[in-house]
């Protein structure tokens, strides 16, 4: 029996900024009639809405764009009907809740979900409580699209977060360098070259595109057809000589450093992972934790990391903790470290430490650790033992000194079999 009390299942897709959300998704309902018309029930059935996030912040507005989006999609009057009056939004709400029943209105998309202020719509508390009066007004599947700024939006209360995330929040963070989807998306778009001689993709131009574009769509798309326009200028001037035009890496180069001057500083600090410079544009910032574990997010995991040239001050912090829970030195965990780093790029900080842990260089380190306890226990047996000789104690003291010689030697020939060839200062501490 139908429940008149379940809520709807809700999704939200969040993303960086350009990497082509609104589009995919203009071309995924585009596949699905918008409107049907049921002749023998004389009623309007919409299967989908879309509508933008008013850039004003406001919640009045979300609802008169609602009625407005309508009116334009199928000729209704619901502006002049609902949105004349000064009404609130917990008005506008029963009447969009009383529209959606007339349509049967199968699925609310809002996208620019970011340009909700809460400061304009009477607090973030307020603002939480619509969208969940919404959904159980409406009783309708509520779709949220927008930029990683909306993040702040859910995160900041359970209840959102929830029901933002019934089915998944989807993140769509900008292409990674070499990853299968980039070099695609790259050979599609390079395709369309309209020079008169055709310049083959290589290698050195795939990595000046992702120089430039750090990944984003919309900059490869502008970046290439720029490209194209100065290419066919020079083509133009050069007419007469007859000499053709080729797009190589210096002209890419020049066409981004004269038209893409106000993204530079955006671009340039994802390339180097800024982290403070990205914490000032909140939405190309990539999320430091992923909301929740699917099949997209895993793959994501599994690529390498982007290059920080700040992650050493990280990598030192690691180092000085794994240095005081096992007794090491930092020295030697840092070179431990260093090498598991570089061939391996791929893993994560935690990954990196449990090779660490596992090294055998550092198990060589414990091991003659344990070799320096034994012998402080045996000291201070011998120093309490007052009944010894002096005779005794002499000798007692003068083979310790021997074997911890002889332990020293053998453990630094070990050591350089292991990879620690050069480095007896450290390998003494």
């Amino acid at each position: 029996m139908f429940n008149e009390h379940t809520v709807p299942l809700s999704s939200s897709l969040i993303g960086t900024s350009g990497v082509g959300k609104t589009t995919a998704l203009s071309r995924i309902l585009a596949g699905y009639p918008q409107g049907i018309r049921h002749k023998e029930q004389g009623m309007l059935q919409v299967v989908w809405l879309k509508l933008d996030c008013p850039k004003d912040g406001s919640l009045v507005g979300l609802c008169k764009e609602f009625f407005r989006e309508l009116d334009d999609k199928f000729g209704s009057r619901y502006i002049e009907k609902y949105c004349l009056t000064r009404k609130t939004a917990d008005d506008l709400l029963l009447d969009m809740q009383q529209v959606s029943a007339i349509h049967a209105i199968g699925l609310l998309v809002i996208d620019e979900i970011q340009h909700l202020d809460a400061s304009k719509t009477g607090g973030r508390e307020v603002m939480f409580n619509f969208f969940v009066n919404l959904e159980n007004t409406l009783g309708i599947p509520v779709l949220t699209v927008g930029t990683l700024k909306a993040m702040k939006l859910f995160k900041t209360d359970f209840r959102q977060a929830r029901r933002a995330g019934q089915l998944g929040t989807m993140e769509w963070l900008q292409h990674e360098k070499d990853s299968d989807d980039w070099n695609y998306l790259l050979e599609e778009v390079w395709n369309f070259q309209l020079t008169r001689t055709h310049t083959p993709l290589t290698d050195e131009l795939k990595v000046v595109v992702y120089e430039c574009t750090q990944g984003i769509t919309a900059v490869l798309t502008s970046l290439f057809m720029l490209v194209q326009h100065r290419a066919m200028e020079l083509e133009a001037f050069q007419s007469e000589e007859g000499e053709a035009v080729v797009l190589t890496p210096d002209l890419i180069r020049q066409v981004f450093d004269d038209s893409f001057q106000m993204m530079r500083p955006m671009l340039e600090a994802l390339r180097i992972n800024d982290v403070d410079a990205l914490a000032k544009y909140d939405d190309i910032r990539p999320p430091v934790e992923v909301a929740q574990v699917n099949a997209q997010t895993l793959r994501e995991a599994a690529k390498p990391a982007i290059a920080d040239p700040k992650s050493g001050s990280q990598d030192q912090n690691n180092i000085k903790l794994l240095s005081s829970m096992f007794g090491i030195s930092e020295a030697l965990i840092e070179v431990v470290w260093s090498d598991i780093k570089a061939s391996n790029s791929e893993l994560n900080a935690g990954q990196i430490s449990q090779l660490v842990v596992k090294d055998e260089r550092l198990q060589l380190t414990t091991l003659k650790g344990n070799l320096k306890k034994d012998l402080n226990r045996t000291q201070s047996s011998t120093k309490s033992t007052k009944k010894e000789s002096g005779h005794h104690r002499k000798h007692s003291q003068s083979a310790k000194k021997k074997k911890v010689s002889l332990s020293d030697e053998d453990f630094l020939a070990q050591a350089e079999q292991n990879g620690f060839v050069g480095m007896p200062e450290v390998l003494k501490e």
